[in-house]
């Protein structure tokens, strides 16, 4: 049992449990009344995968101050009191029209993002996805630029958002994603 400077404790190799956890704890306001230091924001993407395997991507504008003209998923900062799951889906309502339960969301991993320059945090992103037999054409774009599905491969050589560079490779990879491509 060691010290860890709660700076680096995300670089650690950590049990998917800890990792899910322990940032319950650094947020936690016991915590943060001890030792100092700012809530992360909280938010949340939903990749759809249609029956070819494709990933439902925005491309976003100009406009938004995290990552401006770069490919993410649907998603955004969560209201108060609001868990992952059910921003996940209200943001998925309001960005696309597409309109799932917070039980039909499978969460796949929780990342940090780095918004120090931003917003000055260290933010909590989970990552959730759904099967679809929708089509781009029965997907509204409420934000942005388009939002269509991408093939996994063109998916790889897009400018993607910092929370989809962390979780498109390993999902991609994934058994979870082999199952929901078939």
């Amino acid at each position: 049992m060691v010290f860890v400077d709660p700076a680096s404790l995300f670089d650690r190799p950590l049990l998917t449990a800890a990792r899910m956890q322990l940032p319950d704890v650094l947020d936690s306001a016991g915590y943060r009344q001890r030792f100092g230091g700012e809530p992360a924001r909280r938010f949340a993407g939903v990749g759809l995968v249609d029956r070819q395997g494709a990933l439902l991507l925005q491309e976003r504008d100009e406009h938004p101050l995290l990552d401006p003209e770069r490919w993410g998923f649907p998603g955004g900062h969560l209201e108060p009191g609001e868990t992952f799951a059910q921003g996940a889906a209200r943001e998925l309502a309001e960005e696309t029209g597409v309109l799932l339960a917070p039980d039909d969301l499978v969460l796949v991993d929780e990342v940090r993002v780095d918004h120090r320059a931003e917003y000055g945090t260290v933010d909590r992103m989970r990552f959730f996805v759904a099967p679809t037999a929708l089509e781009d054409d029965e997907v509204e774009c409420r934000e942005g630029r388009q939002m269509v599905f991408v093939d996994p491969e063109t998916v790889r050589g897009l400018p993607l958002t910092r929370s989809a560079a962390l979780v498109v490779a390993p999902f991609l990879m994934s058994d979870l994603y082999a199952t929901l491509a078939t």
